[in-house]
């Protein structure tokens, strides 16, 4: 599976402050493989980030680019139940302003993560996930919930 050229925008407020490796306008790219052996399914995922300079305050800031690799698994408790565990990397390029790099705006953020996912009706899934970061860029604690339904 490929997904190519996902994008974010700004939002928000940014104030008076320097973005450092978040918040700009990006377009990235992503290539995930998946292999299944029954129960278990094991994803694998690579991306890149380009995030767009801006100008901001009269200044030219240039957020710099991410790396990111995603590995996972998944297991099937039952037909309606699933555990999942995965670990995420992402690696982020020193921030430009005006050319100049600014110092220790690089960062590597690492995430551990744990999953559960259930089947709720036919066409709807209840998916919630909690990751715990393991580097000094990451998030101490992140919870995630998604409701997908297939139409």
């Amino acid at each position: 599976m490929l997904a190519l050229a996902t994008s974010t925008a700004s939002t928000g407020d940014r104030g008076d402050h320097d973005r450092l490796g978040s918040g700009s306008d990006s377009i990235q790219a992503a290539l995930t493989a998946v292999k299944s052996q029954d129960p278990l399914v094991f994803v694998g995922s690579l991306s890149y980030a380009a995030n767009l300079e801006d100008k901001e305050a009269g200044r030219t800031v240039d957020p710099g680019n991410q790396v990111g690799v995603n590995l996972s698994s998944i297991l099937a408790v039952s037909p309606e139940t699933s555990l999942g565990f995965g670990v995420e990397l992402s690696f982020s390029n020193e921030t430009d302003v005006d050319g100049q790099e600014i110092a220790g705006s690089d960062g590597l953020s690492g995430v551990l993560e744990l999953g559960l996912g259930t089947v709720l009706t036919p066409s709807t899934l209840l998916s919630i996930t909690a990751g715990m970061g393991f580097t000094e860029d990451a998030p101490d604690f992140r919870l995630g919930f998604s409701l997908p339904i297939r139409f």
